[in-house]
């Protein structure tokens, strides 16, 4: 796939070498999930990840997307943190937690630092994307299916269900 050209690869080609990056198991498992979401993180954000069984989530878990930090060799990466622990997600997507979910930060990084008003006044925080790959869209609902949406989003199609922030 590389080149002794010196050229940088084209984006597709980029991606590519960062998939083969991972074990062949998690590049089967990769490969076979089609729904591809980009989300806006920023320190403390919350993120669900469910299983939706006969239409209700079941196997819940939380996210916080935590700190951003770039590094020369490894490019962009972000804390995520959930009842397991924290790990470290960069451009090389992550099978999160033996689940049919991968995250990962976008090649295009997109990063902005957005002011938000408060009543002490405008405070400014990261804001970065977050790829999140998964079976099937969320809108799709497909039992069986494993989803990873922002905590709002989850409120408004599950209300019913107590989740602890």
């Amino acid at each position: 796939m590389a080149t002794n050209d010196g050229r940088f690869l084209d984006d597709k080609l980029s991606l590519a070498a960062l998939v083969d990056q991972l074990s062949p198991s998690a590049r089967g498992d990769y490969e076979a999930l089609r729904a591809l979401s980009l989300e806006s993180g920023f320190p403390n954000r919350r993120m669900i990840v469910y299983t939706l069984a006969y239409g209700e989530p079941v196997n819940l878990s939380i996210l916080r997307l935590g700190e951003m930090e770039m590094i020369r060799d490894e490019g962009p990466t972000i804390t995520v943190e959930d009842e397991a622990g924290t790990v470290i997600v960069g451009v090389t997507p992550l099978k999160w937690r033996a689940r049919d979910l991968f995250l990962h930060i976008p090649q295009n990084f997109i990063f902005k630092w957005k002011g938000k008003d408060t009543p002490k006044g405008v405070q400014f925080m990261p804001h970065y994307a977050v790829l999140i790959k998964t079976r099937s869209k969320e809108h799709h609902q497909v039992d069986g299916d494993t989803y990873c949406v922002t905590w709002n989003n989850f409120k408004e199609r599950f209300p019913s269900v107590t989740v602890r922030y």
